[in-house]
């Protein structure tokens, strides 16, 4: 399991620090910092074991509550999938998909994913300085003598370099979370079971499916009674685009959705746009279910064996070259559901890791009205 938990969150020029005095906000270079905490603002400056430090308070203020803009949604694909479509075999197949992004919203974190959308919506400066960095570079040096071209081409780098840097304050949130003993426990369960879950021989998202009705569709599916269309996926840890969290949670991958496990809520993030559901509205529930299969994976229970093109009474199709026995495992089915539109069903190899992961979300979802999660800072750097 990865190192999930950190005291200090890196965002291009900006620095967020958390200790048993509370959370601090820096920003600057190597070299040069001004910044604000818990014990009032300070600017340090110096290097090469010539320092200075000069700090200050600030006067009590009343804080104030500011809201932002809905994120707007994302235009629509061009060839979108079907939701429902019609196999050769005259089985009707049907999506297992979520509702847009947009109603994934409300909890705690609402206002955190506001800011997010609406970071994530600000044009990135590295592209354009990149582009404009290659043009000049090439017009450098084929123009201008070549002591001039490298300085240009240094500078320049410098340039898109630095946008860079500036990009991920300004089009970033920061999740930072000051997290007692006890849920820090209790999300480290989560990361273990979810690990289990990823190390399983297999592990798939259900992306369709459609109940067999008809003998031809019987025989060709070696004698299933519902016909599932799923695809591998996998679980990785990795912070979502334009996040920046002292929290690296575990993340899988659902249709065009991926789900992030944070301590306090599932992130939800489809392309460039995020929805959040919190825990107390996520519906888990796992059931296990026989699956045909190829090849059994290693680590799944093989509970018979059947005909690629059975009879009626169970024996091999003769009319059928190469009819092959397969076998028939036990996996696991792994259902998350939410009353804003979040759909997702997995299957996994090995039950055991299933039946974990459901129980360490439902322990979640009784102690996470107790995590205490620092407000989201949105970052924007004015050079």
């Amino acid at each position: 399991m990865p190192f999930y938990f950190r005291h200090s969150i890196k965002a291009g020029p900006f620095r967020v620090n958390l200790s048993k005095s509370g959370v601090g906000l820096s920003v600057g270079v190597r070299g040069f910092r001004v910044g604000v905490g818990p014990k009032g603002h300070y600017i340090h400056a110096g290097g090469h074991g010539i320092y200075y430090r000069q700090t200050g308070q600030f006067r009590k203020s009343t804080p104030v509550r500011t809201t932002t803009p809905q994120a707007m949604p994302e235009p629509a694909r061009d060839t979108p999938m079907p939701e429902a479509w019609v196999t050769e075999d005259g089985v009707v197949m049907r999506r297992v998909i979520s509702d847009t992004i947009e109603s994934m919203s409300g909890g705690s974190r609402q206002d955190a994913v506001d800011s997010l959308n609406e970071a994530r919506r600000r044009l990135p400066l590295f592209g354009p300085s990149a582009v404009f960095g290659v043009v000049a570079s090439l017009f450098a040096m084929a123009n201008l003598g070549q002591t001039a071209a490298v300085l240009s081409v240094a500078l320049l780098t410098g340039l898109a370099a630095f946008a860079h840097r500036i990009d991920a304050g300004r089009r970033g949130v920061v999740f930072a979370y000051d997290l007692s003993d006890a849920a820090k426990a209790t999300f480290e369960n989560l990361t273990k079971s979810m690990d289990a879950v990823g190390r399983a021989q297999g592990l798939w998202f259900v992306d369709a499916t459609g109940a067999i009705t008809n003998l031809t569709a019987w025989k060709r599916n070696a004698g299933a009674s519902q016909l599932v269309s799923k695809k591998p996926t996998s679980v990785r840890y990795e912070m979502p685009p334009g996040v920046h969290s002292n929290v690296t949670p575990p993340s899988i991958r659902v249709q065009s959705k991926t789900l992030y496990f944070l301590p306090d809520c599932v992130l939800v993030r489809d392309g460039t746009r995020y929805g959040s559901v919190s825990y107390q509205e996520l519906q888990v529930a796992t059931r296990p279910g026989r699956f045909i299969v190829e090849s059994a994976p290693r680590d799944a229970e093989v509970v018979g064996h059947t005909w690629q093109h059975p009879r009626k009474d169970g024996g091999p199709d003769r009319r059928f070259a190469n009819n092959r026995q397969l076998p028939v495992c036990l996996f696991e089915e792994f259902g998350l559901l939410s009353p804003s539109g979040l759909k997702a069903a997995l299957v996994v190899s090995h039950r055991a890791a299933a039946s974990a992961a459901d129980a360490a979300l439902h322990v979640l979802a009784r102690e996470t009205v107790v995590v205490k999660a620092t407000a989201p800072a949105l970052l924007d750097y004015t050079p």
